[in-house]
């Protein structure tokens, strides 16, 4: 069926609103029957029934719900006002008068032929485009040993070597390629930053391009997908479709409307101008080492600098073990969704990989959280700066409370409230149709023949919400009350080995 993107944003937005009306209605907060009302308290009766204490922890909690509404309303928003079903992504001048773009790689050098491989691969995409006028560094604790060729570059960071307000692990690495004697840009070039396992496409340089020719904007991001290959791991993977529609909602929002990280930004596929990002620099101590993407995106907002959205999109890829399993529980979806979905085919991201292990799925998210706290209560950074970031992390921060509302809920009714019952139920089912909208964003390679596997992805992704939020509660405890100074890495390079 060919369907022009047009077309296909329509249906999305009318399947979108009919699921938020339909959630409403199932929720309750749209009453069509009388006896919807019988399970709540009357207001005089809440002192006599839970005493004054416990009437006001529970509207705490139920307040503390509410403090991820602005980031759902971005999600929406995004998702609505944007086409994210164009196809491919056209160059606006020739590659040939492109600026110069540095593709930068930081890594340990644990993995050296997952860089290798990748950095090659990611190189001649860049051939296939035409690009002329690029190179790409890596900066690497321990020598890999890269190939001599004309546009690969390797710095290692000596083991010596300290920034001024002593930032750590990759902070560290990238700070020092700004250092004078080791840069070799000029302010008006580009840097394009990648994870080592991370896969270019034609539509994402195209994107790059397009962004530096442009030069509006000093910093840029686009779009990661998780699912290419062979999948590692069933359950992060699946899990990790809900950032693909969080990178489509609500950064694209952010970047497209008001051109500033109100919510930060991730550390892979950034671009930044050479002068801003030597301005803005990595060097914020050691608050700013955990999660230093985020804490680097609030400063360079503090600063003055603006931010877009790059079209186009990155992969992620690595030797892996193929780890094939399946959900024994199907469920009945709307048709209408299921048509929607069948319909919709995506392209021009980049590729990455969810973590392989529920070990490495729940340290990324602690570092995330830790970092991301740093990044909130760091004093270099105003308080206007961080309000709707603060409020995304305390809406995190608070998920062991709110999670008990699915208890206390049933357990301990409290006298409806039109519009926070309305939000509530709103917030739900904005984030339950970002794991619908996340799987067909990463799985629409894998399912454009099969209807029934794209089925079975979308139950899937339905399926590991319960582990998410018990990943989730862990990393929110652990990361509150652990030591917030460590980095961990997760592990990337696995031998190629079919499990069937």
């Amino acid at each position: 069926m060919n369907i022009n993107a047009e077309t296909k944003h329509a249906i999305h937005v009318a399947s979108f609103f009919c699921w938020l009306i339909l959630f409403e209605v199932i929720c309750g907060t749209i009453p069509l029957f009388s006896q919807t009302q019988s399970r709540y308290v009357s207001t005089s009766s809440l002192i006599d029934r839970y005493g004054y204490f416990g009437t006001f922890i529970l509207y705490v909690i139920r307040v503390a719900s509410l403090l991820v509404l602005p980031q759902c309303i971005f999600n929406m928003l995004g998702l609505v006002l944007f086409n994210g079903f164009r196809e491919k992504v056209r160059l606006k001048a020739a590659p040939l008068l492109a600026p110069l773009v540095c593709f930068r790689v930081v890594t340990r050098g644990d993995y050296p032929e997952l860089v290798k491989q990748n950095v090659n691969y990611n190189m001649t995409k860049c051939r296939e485009v035409g690009m002329e006028n690029f190179f790409f560094e890596v900066v690497t604790d321990k020598a890999i040993c890269l190939p001599s060729k004309p546009r690969l570059r390797e710095v290692i960071v000596p083991s010596a070597y300290r920034t001024k307000s002593g930032a750590q692990f990759k902070s560290r690495a990238l700070q020092y390629c700004l250092e004078d004697g080791i840069n070799i840009l000029q302010d008006d070039d580009w840097i394009v930053h990648l994870d080592e396992e991370t896969l270019l496409t034609n539509n994402s340089i195209c994107g790059i391009l397009n962004f530096c020719e442009d030069g509006k904007h000093q910093f840029g991001q686009g779009i990661i997908t998780y699912a290419n290959g062979d999948i590692v791991n069933w359950i992060t993977t699946l899990s990790d479709s809900f950032r693909v529609a969080d990178d489509m909602g609500k950064l694209r929002f952010q970047f497209r409307f008001f051109h500033k990280p109100l919510f930060g930004w991730k550390g892979s596929f950034v671009v930044t101008q050479v002068g801003a990002e030597r301005n803005v620099s990595f060097d914020h101590g050691r608050e700013g080492s955990i999660a230093e993407d985020c804490f680097f995106s609030m400063i360079a907002f503090r600063d003055g600098y603006t931010f877009d959205f790059i079209e186009g999109a990155v992969l992620c890829s690595c030797y892996q073990i193929a780890l094939i399993s399946g959900f024994t529980k199907i469920n009945q979806l709307l048709n209408f969704m299921i048509f929607f979905c069948i319909i919709i085919n995506f392209s021009g991201e980049m590729l990455e990989k969810s973590p392989f292990t529920f070990w490495d799925f729940l340290q990324q998210r602690k570092r995330w959280l830790q970092g991301i706290f740093l990044t909130v209560h760091a004093k270099q950074i105003p308080t206007k700066n961080k309000i709707l970031l603060g409020l995304s992390f305390y809406a995190w921060a608070s998920m062991p409370v709110t999670t008990l509302q699915m208890y206390l809920f049933h357990a301990f009714p409290l006298p409806p409230c039109f519009i926070f019952d309305f939000l509530v139920a709103f917030v739900a089912a904005v984030n339950l149709y970002m794991y619908i909208y996340g799987v067909l964003k990463s799985f629409s390679h894998k399912y454009r023949h099969s209807p029934v596997r794209l089925c079975l992805y979308m139950i899937g992704a339905l399926l590991t919400i319960p582990f998410n939020i018990c990943i989730e509660n862990i990393a929110v405890i652990w990361g509150m009350l652990g030591n917030k100074n460590g980095f961990y890495v997760v592990k990337k390079d696995e031998r190629m080995i079919s499990i069937l």
